[in-house]
């Protein structure tokens, strides 16, 4: 499906009423709305919402208020915009941004939609925001640094629907090879914690887990789509299948009923 037809797209992000999708344009610096056809997932264009810098992350929040969360990668002005979705259309209204110390790659929500994680792969570093359940405003409250520790590069985040993991890949060890790091989520504090990581069979792109919290896929470029089993327990992954074929995906999303699976390309 073609999504915008004027800009790239760099992520992708699903409302909590599955009805629609939400993309962003860095080089027009807008986040687009897009409806979702209930019966075979298809997309159609609707309206677009300006937003500070260049939108390159979103992630969604709370199904009551119901926020939208925009990063923009501007190098001068890098930061961490709320947005409300309206509830009737999904419309999009500004509510407030925070500075961000670095451009952002990623970013994903926790289960509860309370706890805001951005990962800044220039800096290799992850912030934790603390979300206003009322007024979608962020707080920082950690940032985790995942250079020295999980080593030289970092990208891509997915959160489980459990809310009791984060995952990341990383390029681990001498000489690096890929990793995927499973990082325990507080449930109190937001706040992370390094479990430990599992062997990747190659660099991700973009990933995403599945409704029941067992599965993670991770989209590999030319090399296809992989997926891992996810321990219930521990939150480690194995490896179960690849699915070979070229899908360069900036970003995965699962909708939420679990039926369809989108790529931005």
């Amino acid at each position: 499906v073609e999504v915008l037809s004027s800009s790239r797209s760099e992520a992708l992000t699903i409302d909590p009423t599955n009805r629609f999708l939400y993309a962003t344009s860095a080089a027009a610096g807008r986040v687009t709305r897009l409806g979702i056809d209930g019966d075979d997932g298809r997309l159609q264009e609707l309206a677009s919402e300006p937003v500070g810098g260049r939108p390159i992350a979103l992630a969604v929040a709370h199904a009551t208020e119901r926020f939208l969360f925009s990063h923009g990668g501007a190098v001068d002005s890098p930061g961490a915009t709320a947005l409300r979705i309206g509830l009737a259309d999904g419309s999009l209204s500004t509510v407030a941004t925070q500075p961000l110390a670095g451009p952002p790659s990623v970013s994903v929500v926790e289960r509860s939609g309370r706890f805001l994680y951005v990962l800044r792969s220039s800096d290799r570093e992850i912030d934790v925001f603390r979300l206003n359940l009322s007024t979608g405003e962020p707080t920082r409250i950690q940032t985790l640094a995942v250079g020295d520790e999980f080593g030289a590069v970092a990208s891509l985040l997915a959160a489980e629907p459990t809310g009791r993991f984060l995952f990341m890949m990383c390029g681990c060890g001498q000489p690096t090879t890929p990793q995927i790091r499973t990082l325990r989520i507080d449930p109190s504090s937001g706040q992370l914690v390094d479990v430990g990581g599992s062997a990747a069979v190659n660099w991700g792109m973009a990933a995403s887990v599945d409704l029941t919290g067992r599965f993670l896929f991770v989209a590999s470029g030319s090399t296809g789509i992989s997926t891992y089993s996810i321990d219930p327990a521990t939150g480690m992954v194995t490896l179960l299948s690849t699915v070979t074929g070229n899908v360069p995906a900036g970003q995965l999303v699962m909708d939420r009923l679990g039926r369809f699976l989108y790529a931005v390309t």
